[in-house]
């Protein structure tokens, strides 16, 4: 493949020139944005993301169209859990249901703690 030696008015030279142009700059507005809310999830989260930029370029006739995505995998806060016991129903509740319980007085109950 050769590249051009000289810079043509029309035609970008570089990617990034190329990329500043494309959908008259929305496409280097949105990836921005998108990389700055991944960026500040990252941080948020201590946990990593990612993202990734498909160009597709199809042949239509003298020319090529360009179509861009962007795929953006933003981590998630880790959410708490909680342990529960559950009986033989697949009810769920905090107290073993095989553990018998006393039932003693409150007044009672301090005594022995004690």
């Amino acid at each position: 493949m050769n590249l051009p030696t000289s810079k043509t008015p029309t035609m970008p030279d570089r990617f990034s020139e190329w990329v500043i142009g494309h959908r008259g700059g929305e496409f280097d507005l949105e990836t921005w944005t998108m990389m700055a809310k991944l960026v500040q999830a990252v941080k948020e989260t201590n946990k990593a993301g990612s993202m990734m930029i498909t160009l597709k370029v199809a042949p239509t006739g003298n020319t090529v169209t360009v179509t861009d995505t962007h795929a953006v995998k933003v981590p998630v806060p880790t959410k708490p859990t909680q342990v529960y016991f559950s009986d033989e129903y697949g009810r769920l509740g905090k107290h073993d249901p095989s553990q018998y319980t006393l039932d003693i007085p409150a007044e009672a109950a301090k005594e022995i703690v004690q």
